[in-house]
């Protein structure tokens, strides 16, 4: 039983509490200037394990239930059940925050300290580090000019003045938020030694990808919200979301993709699962099918939105 839970915790899809200091809103999304008031959430798991060797059966289910402040990710309970029995039940800090930016952060479904990440401010709240659970894992964020930002991984905590910088990532930023480029910069001389260029529609969507390699993808979208990157952005704040995956703006198409920034649901995505809409347009629901090794197993999972 161990194992199928260490396995069904691996396929739980990453999403990055609130304290009292979070006094402040920021429901309303800046580009559709809607007022947007999403008070909780579901996510059920539910698969059924095919075992030839003895010709028995599991029914796995894993239930998250979730609470959001201002649209914001805070805490949540989960539950697991096999074939129809409660096995345990336990609740998990998500995000917590201070003055209505994030503080720390864990995986979706993992709260080991290793994989927390705290975020450091200066006095104008504005976001200088990061460092990453207790694996030695330390970022510097500095605004150098025009929207252009460096992303430093350090030899030691970033507010150590003799930290070594082991690596740079550089972002530039468009009015929006959007990254319109990113890169290395191996040699720490300000200048993007790969440059990845990003193209967006008038709703910020990314619709083109084009590396430093020539290499090119272009995506396009369906009409509904993406009520999941929206509550992220919410949690993260956009700019910080997008500054704390520099690396991944500056590696690989296969690998950027996987972001899920854009505020609609692409045109695959929305072919490949089923949603149901609000009448706002964000999805209340999406529901898709897990790979599953064993090609008589079935896996599905099912994300809810609850709207005030």
């Amino acid at each position: 039983m161990k194992n199928l839970i260490a396995f069904f915790g691996l396929l739980a899809l990453f999403s990055c509490s609130a304290d009292d200091d979070d006094n402040s809103s920021n429901d309303i999304n800046e580009d559709t200037q809607e007022n947007i008031s999403i008070i909780s959430y579901e996510k059920i798991m539910q698969s059924t394990i095919e075992n030839s060797a003895d010709n028995s059966t599991i029914n796995f289910k894993l239930i998250f239930n979730g609470d959001l402040t201002h649209n914001k990710y805070t805490h949540y309970t989960r539950e697991e059940i096999f074939n129809g029995v409660a096995q345990t039940q336990e609740t998990f800090n998500h995000f917590t925050y201070q003055n209505n930016n994030v503080k720390t952060c864990f995986p979706f479904d993992n709260n080991d300290e290793n994989q927390k990440r705290e975020f450091y401010y200066n006095n104008d709240e504005e976001l200088i580090g990061v460092s990453l659970g207790n694996v030695s894992r330390y970022y510097r964020i500095t605004e150098s000019e025009n929207n252009n930002y460096y992303f430093e991984v350090l030899s030691t905590s970033n507010d150590d003045p003799n930290a070594d910088i082991l690596s740079r990532r550089i972002l530039v930023f468009d009015e929006h938020d959007n990254v319109i480029k990113a890169g290395r910069d191996n040699d720490k001389d300000g200048i993007m030694d790969n440059e990845n260029n990003f193209t967006y529609d008038e709703n910020h969507n990314l619709i083109k990808i084009e590396t430093d390699n020539g290499e090119s993808k272009s995506f396009t979208y369906s009409n509904i919200k993406n009520t999941e990157s929206y509550v992220l952005d919410q949690s993260y704040f956009k700019k910080i979301r997008r500054l704390q995956c520099a690396e991944v703006y500056a590696a690989t198409i296969k690998d950027i993709e996987k972001l899920n920034h854009s505020p609609y649901i692409t045109t695959e995505e929305s072919e490949s699962a089923t949603f149901e809409i609000h009448e706002n347009g964000y999805f209340k629901s999406k529901t898709w099918e897990n790979e599953m090794t064993n090609p008589e197993s079935t896996s599905q999972t099912t994300l809810t939105y609850f709207f005030e």
